[in-house]
């Protein structure tokens, strides 16, 4: 009896303690600990289940997704999900989050019976969607679901992975898509993509760029094909075809012909050919290979004088040899054009439009970064092969620019000296601050010399002492 007794008071010890230690731990830290990393590139989020991966990516009725920032996320095991419902998906709705997810070499798949289920991974609210498998043989397969990608706004940038579309639950139409895209910037780098009755490509808006990837069609005569709605929201720059349980009486024509970029290699079963010869081969074709001898543009690089309170509108300055500027305009804060002659105001906002475009030989990607004044600008990626981006300044008054005309003369300096000698009403009629060049808080004689040197041009003034307030 004893014996029985010593067991329960060391069990219930035991016990006691177990329950101590969860009431000590921080609210949700077991939690987290399934859950590893810290969402950065050095250490990413590791999710190892379906429900981890949308707690984290899906916006739609999730207050606890990620928001409002960069997030690195990757596979820590395979992860699968089988249901009923229609839109248990990874549906992306944060505005203007980004997120890099590595397959890691894991699959991540899903299989709906819903009658119409929503598409694997559906993408929008302007984010930004980096598809990377690290490690190799990753891969993303959605079964009996209408498409496995869709995006409607916003970027999907995929540069590795394998991705399987297995449409045999309701018909063999070829109304399956790898791709949907309704409006966003979609860049396909690498990757291999089957499909069986299905279309590579559904493209109703926004632009589609085919730098590289393996495309395998593996179904009927329904083809695999691109879809578009305009001639130029499909670029091809770059990719392989493949036709696999060849039949000669099927034609798995891949429509391509028409957004192959100029320049590009085309080889049908290695045999080089054209654009026009392509459409007559596509009953015969197992394999054809796009190759582009495209160089990436990775950055552009432009200066422009900054909006300052008297000076005019003026050009801006691409030194990016690889580019070419088609546009740039000021616009005033309701977005009027200004004219070549009028001049900026104190403490009124104007936005610099640019547009780039690539010169021959050369490409744009999402990625390609640019710089005005040093400062990096957002590009608008449904431009493409366009670089546009809008940069907004507060036009501000030079020091040394006394009577606010927008630019420095020897009238400045001698203005500048008559304040420091406590001319007249001088300090009434004008801003001492302006005067102040050297930035030691006062009006000299020395501040007299300094603008006068800089309307003459001399030395390294004029890189010394601009500076605006």
């Amino acid at each position: 009896m004893d014996n029985v007794r010593n067991r329960l008071t060391a069990f219930m010890t035991a016990l006691v303690l177990v329950m101590a230690l969860f009431a000590v731990l921080p609210q949700g830290a077991l939690k987290a600990s399934a859950l590893s990393g810290k969402g950065t590139k050095s250490s990413p989020y590791v999710v190892t289940t379906y429900d981890e991966l949308l707690k984290l990516m899906r916006g739609k009725g999730n207050s606890e997704a990620l928001r409002n920032g960069e997030y690195y996320i990757k596979l820590g095991a395979d992860i699968s999900s089988s249901d009923d419902l229609t839109d248990n998906c990874i549906y992306i709705t944060q505005y203007s989050t980004i997120f890099h997810f590595d397959l890691a070499g894991h699959k991540l798949s899903r299989k709906s019976t819903a009658e119409w289920p929503f598409p694997f991974i559906f993408l929008s609210g302007n984010s930004t969607l980096y598809i990377d498998d690290s490690v190799g043989g990753g891969i993303i397969e959605a079964d009996e679901i209408s498409s496995l990608l869709s995006a409607y706004d916003g970027a999907l940038i995929i540069n590795g992975g394998t991705f399987n579309t297995k449409p045999t639950y309701r018909d063999d139409s070829g109304s399956y898509f790898i791709l949907s895209n309704g409006g966003a910037y979609v860049e396909i780098n690498g990757g291999t993509f089957s499909c069986c009755s299905a279309q590579i490509l559904n493209c109703q808006g926004g632009t589609t760029v085919f730098n590289g990837g393996k495309f395998i069609y593996k179904g009927n005569c329904t083809g695999l094909r691109i879809y578009t709605y305009t001639d130029d929201s499909c670029i091809v720059n770059g990719g392989t075809f493949l036709a696999e349980n060849f039949s000669s009486s099927c034609n798995p024509s891949p429509a391509i012909e028409e957004y192959i970029s100029e320049g590009s290699e085309i080889t049908v079963d290695g045999r080089t050919v054209t654009k026009d010869q392509l459409p007559s081969l596509y009953r015969q074709f197992r394999q054809i290979d796009i190759k582009n001898n495209l160089k990436t543009v990775s950055s552009a690089t432009l200066t422009v004088e900054v909006p300052a309170a008297g000076r005019t509108p003026s050009q801006a300055v691409l030194s990016t040899k690889t580019l070419k500027m088609t546009e740039c305009v000021w616009k005033d804060k309701y977005g009027k054009e200004l004219e070549p002659s009028a001049t900026f105001q104190k403490g009124t906002q104007y936005t610099l439009s640019v547009t780039l475009e690539p010169k021959d030989g050369y490409f744009l990607s999402f990625n390609t970064a640019a710089k005005v004044n040093g400062l990096l600008m957002k590009n608008k990626p449904a431009e493409y092969p366009k670089l546009t981006f809008t940069y907004t300044f507060t036009a501000q008054r030079q020091v040394g620019d006394m009577d606010l005309n927008g630019k420095i003369t020897a009238d400045d300096a001698i203005i500048a000296a008559r304040l420091a000698a406590g001319y007249g009403d001088y300090s009434e009629r004008y801003d001492p601050a302006l005067a102040d060049i050297n930035g030691d808080g006062k009006v000299t004689a020395d501040d007299a010399i300094i603008i006068a040197r800089y309307a003459a041009g001399y030395g390294d003034y004029q890189t010394r002492y601009t500076k605006y307030i």
